[in-house]
């Protein structure tokens, strides 16, 4: 049976109206807690770009020492510019462990994970690469 939608709005808003105070205190407590006091201004603000951050376990003041760390420019290819106006660089991360590796412009955080993260597919494709090079240079 398909619930009706202004029913359970009508419902959602008179059980809001009788516990506002009980709901306001829950709020309190919850953003006293500096973590979720961070999530909150992160998502207050609509900067889902902190929130990612939360997500690897960093905070602006972290992501911007491991970019000072790497001087300011990607850790593969060393591009000043991450490549998409309006993004920032993209954390690098072992998928298994959620483990930061580093900060990437957006075609190497493409490429490393087109080729599965794997050192090995790395290895073939620059030996590919290589021999391709010198192929057509001879």
């Amino acid at each position: 049976m398909p619930l009706d939608l202004e029913k359970k709005r009508a419902r959602d808003r008179k059980y809001a109206e009788e516990h506002r105070e009980q709901r306001r205190l829950a709020n309190k407590a919850y953003r006293a807690i500096p973590a979720n006091r961070d999530r909150e201004l992160a998502r207050k603000v609509g900067y889902n770009k902190t929130r990612k951050l939360f997500r690897y376990g960093l905070n602006k003041a972290k992501y911007d020492t491991m970019l000072q760390e790497q001087n300011g420019v990607c850790a593969i290819c060393k591009a000043t510019s991450f490549g998409i106006e309006g993004r920032r660089w993209a954390i690098d991360h072992d998928h298994k462990t959620s483990k930061v590796r580093g900060l990437l412009c957006h075609s190497c955080n493409a490429g490393i994970g087109l080729l599965k993260d794997s050192p090995e597919i790395l290895k073939a494709a620059a030996e590919y690469l290589e021999k391709a090079r010198k192929a057509t240079a001879g």
